[in-house]
């Protein structure tokens, strides 16, 4: 039993360490910073499974919704974490259970959010859900730019300081990134 609580360990280890990596190359990244749009997500991640698939449309709505791969992945992890909390080589304190417990709250909130994420536009605006999943609106007139914040979310940005995080992540991502790349210049035009 201690040999397997060894390889859990070693392994955790090992991917810390490979998060820790990838957070402080993505830290110099952004202090070096890219000219212009932000790029496609990653194009080796299993996250990108059905990210050139076409998007859902709705009269002239187009919505897009996460990714194969991206559901694949939040599920599996979450469920691992769950796992890890409330499975067999987990510790059993009264102080625990209340950490657990929260924890796993937020685990399943996580994943409940990025199964359920939808984002729409039209050429009017862009509508996407906020922490809380309640629907904000943004119009396309109001457009500033739009930069990336992290591996998983890009930022874009309106007039008066408003800004929506969407996920890189969705069905239909690349054909939205050339139309948000023509609504900017459409703006500088106007």
């Amino acid at each position: 039993m201690s040999f397997l609580i060894l390889i859990i360990v070693v392994g955790l280890g090992v991917a810390l360490l490979v998060v820790a990596g990838m957070a402080i190359y993505e830290r110099r990244r952004r202090i070096v910073g890219d000219a212009g749009m932000p790029k496609l997500p990653g194009q080796h991640s299993i996250a990108q499974l059905g990210l050139n698939e076409p998007a859902r449309m709705s009269l002239n709505t187009v919505i897009m919704r996460p990714t194969k791969g991206l559901r694949f992945l939040s599920l599996g992890f979450s469920a691992f974490a769950l796992w890890m909390i409330w499975g067999p080589i987990a510790n059993s304190n009264s102080h625990d259970t209340l950490l657990a417990i929260g924890t796993s709250a937020l685990i399943s909130y996580v994943a409940l959010f990025i199964a359920n994420y939808e984002a729409r536009y039209d050429d009017e605006g862009l509508t996407a859900p906020d922490w809380f999943f309640v629907e904000r609106r943004f119009d396309w007139a109001d457009f500033v730019g739009m930069g990336e914040d992290g591996n998983l979310l890009y930022k874009l940005y309106f007039d008066g300081k408003r800004k929506v995080h969407l996920q890189k992540y969705l069905v239909g991502m690349p054909t939205f990134l050339t139309f948000v790349e023509d609504v900017k210049a459409l703006n500088r035009r106007t």
